[in-house]
């Protein structure tokens, strides 16, 4: 957790989540241009101190708080997806319409597809029995005459098995054109349903994931919370401690400063009955070093006259 420098917009306007955190971590702290601090939660600014996610209370009160924040977040998916739904729906209803309306006029297509190729092919054997009756009315032989028929009919065979493929290759391929629009049509319902789900399936887990992503935010930031209680409990008991710490010193530095002051040596006065003008007595009481008033007796020395006779003065 940090506090950053930069100034933030707590109500940035952003469906990207990097964008609103404005280059911050989940815990950081940043002002706005008001100077007032937010705590960036990881889905959005929660002002510090007031009611964003970890604005205090029970774990049960910060994950609600925190689900309610990742719903919140993630509404704009969530009311986009809801909205898209009817938009699916007309959408595969009008594909529906579509196409069965291109089965009539596929069919029609085919069918005159057939008719063009057998009109061509018969005006092809005309045209074929015209010239073989002329090649063979040269040789004298009657259009009528059984081996005319077979020449025409040779002649001829080649352009109807020509004509007959082409329309049994198209009535062939209307069949797989039809096939292919039902199967189309057929298939427009499992994939709306299948669209469909997703959107739903893609709702409920933006709902469910916020709510999963909702309290594991809320628990870490619980525990966050907790741990910065701790911090500042510890931090006043360090306070209270170094104060009272503080405040025993002082209380021994007075007393010996006290016990200090009550054991100065008393002043020195002057006494009347002093030729010296000191009080000797005054001065060795305060040191306890007054001399004994008993008196011991004193021997006289003994003296000799120095006229006496056979005294000597050294005897």
């Amino acid at each position: 957790m940090a506090t950053l420098g930069n100034v933030i917009d707590p109500n940035k306007q952003t469906s990207l989540r990097n964008e609103l955190a404005q280059g911050a971590n989940v815990g950081d702290m940043a002002r706005d241009a008001s100077g007032t601090l937010y705590r960036w939660s990881g889905v959005g600014w929660d002002r510090e101190g007031g009611s964003g996610i970890s604005g205090g209370g029970s774990i049960d009160d910060i994950i609600n708080r925190s689900i309610e924040r990742y719903q919140e977040a993630n509404k704009p998916a969530v009311q986009s997806l809801e909205a898209g739904i009817p938009e699916t729906q007309a959408k595969y209803a009008q594909l529906t319409t579509q196409a069965e309306a291109r089965k009539d006029p596929l069919i029609a297509r085919y069918e005159n597809l057939i008719n063009e190729v057998k009109n061509y092919g018969q005006i092809q054997e005309q045209r074929q029995t015209k010239v073989t009756s002329a090649e063979l009315a040269k040789r004298g032989l009657l259009p009528s005459s059984t081996l005319a028929q077979q020449e025409i009919t040779d002649a001829v065979n080649p352009i109807t098995s020509t004509t007959s493929n082409q329309v049994t290759g198209l009535g062939l391929e209307r069949e797989t054109a039809i096939k292919d629009l039902e199967d189309y049509i057929a298939n427009l319902g499992p994939k709306e349903t299948e669209e469909l789900r997703l959107a739903r399936n893609a709702i409920a887990q933006l709902q469910s994931g916020a709510a999963n992503q909702g309290i594991t935010m809320g628990v870490d930031l619980y525990k966050q919370s907790v741990a910065e209680q701790q911090a500042a409990q510890a931090a006043q008991e360090d306070a209270r401690y170094k104060a009272a710490l503080l405040a025993s010193q002082n209380f021994q530095n007075s007393l010996a400063e006290r016990e200090l002051n009550e054991y100065k040596i008393p002043s020195l006065t002057k006494s009347s009955s002093s030729s010296s003008g000191l009080d000797l007595s005054a001065l060795l009481n305060s040191f306890n070093i007054l001399p004994s008033t008993s008196t011991k007796p004193t021997t006289k020395p003994k003296t000799t006259s120095i006229g006496s006779y056979g005294g000597s003065p050294y005897a």
